[in-house]
């Protein structure tokens, strides 16, 4: 999909290195939104995408070996490879959650932050299946409706015990805490001045990605005559796989098969035999415990409003 951006604004003070974040929230289109903004001449994406550099010194998925309580932003700019761009683009999903962090952010002057949110009962559900499909974490007898009771009961120790590994199951203990938006904007947008931050909804970004990257880029005034290109399909999409012990042993091949385009070949080929879509599978016991979840969140939802439009 090519859409060209026409504007006449000038490009920002090469000297002035601006920092932009796609902050969360997790399984909402922010890989795709990424790959959207990196492939801009102008901006440069880090590798990986996700560094979970600015972390809480306390939180599970700190960068243990890099990270900004060891080595502040100077380590920062070790995940770029040129320093030659004017926007440094960062895309760990947990920020949303890292209130310690935000001053911190905010010590340069030249940061911008961007949060994608979706429907947290869509969410959630995407979350589920990621973990137990993609990652292969969730043990195959366990099943949506299962893992929602234990969710709204607040029962970790079930879930922990429907994972594999310790790995897998903080983010599925936490989810009904990440997907209250509402608390997370009311501490970042109460430091956060107004024309640093912006709030999209995954459905606003999917149904109108020109629309949605075009914004941004103007925001960041890197916007011109070129052509920019946007992927056929939302990146590092949920899929549902066919046999899982199959799938578990090939993700331990996969850790130690060196990179290259022959293992991208082999990846291609195995999914293409191993799994197909979600969408349309979801059984009644899903669909129930959908409902608890849209009833769970129906007061925040409302709450959310005061920071973003939506209508779920």
């Amino acid at each position: 999909m090519e859409a060209t951006f026409n504007s006449s604004i000038e490009f920002m003070n090469h000297d002035k290195k601006t920092y932009l974040f796609i902050g969360g929230a997790p399984k909402s289109g922010t890989t795709s939104l990424f790959d959207d903004l990196a492939g801009h001449p102008r901006i440069i994406g880090a590798e990986p995408k996700e560094t979970f550099y600015f972390m809480n010194s306390d939180y599970s998925f700190l960068n243990a070996k890099n990270n900004f309580h060891k080595s502040r932003w100077k380590g920062f700019d070790s995940f770029f490879p040129s320093e030659k761009y004017e926007v440094y683009l960062e895309g760990t999903t947990h920020l949303l959650f890292q209130y310690q962090m935000i001053p911190i952010l905010l010590e340069k002057e030249h940061v911008k932050l961007i949060f994608v949110l979706r429907n947290p009962v869509e969410r959630i559900r995407s979350a589920f299946e990621y973990t137990k499909n993609n990652l292969g974490g969730v043990k195959g007898h366990v099943g949506f409706s299962e893992y929602v009771d234990a969710l709204l009961e607040n029962d970790k120790r079930a879930i922990k015990n429907m994972m594999y590994a310790d790995a897998n199951a903080f983010g599925l203990q936490n989810e009904l805490w990440f997907s209250t938006y509402h608390l997370h904007l009311e501490k970042w947008c109460s430091l956060v001045p107004n024309h640093q931050i912006k709030i999209f909804s995954f459905e606003q970004y999917t149904s109108n990605r020109k629309g949605v990257v075009g914004e941004i880029l103007n925001w960041l005034n890197v916007i011109d005559n070129e052509r920019i290109v946007l992927g056929d399909e939302v990146s590092n999409s949920t899929y549902k796989i066919k046999r899982y012990g199959l799938h578990r042993l090939s993700l331990k091949l996969s850790r130690i098969f060196p990179e290259g385009a022959l293992k991208e070949y082999l990846k291609r080929q195995y999914l293409n035999r191993q799994t197909h879509s979600p969408e349309g599978e979801k059984q009644e016991d899903d669909e129930a415990s959908m409902r608890k979840l849209s009833a769970y969140f129906e007061e925040p939802n409302v709450k959310l409003k005061k920071y973003m439009d939506h209508d779920w």
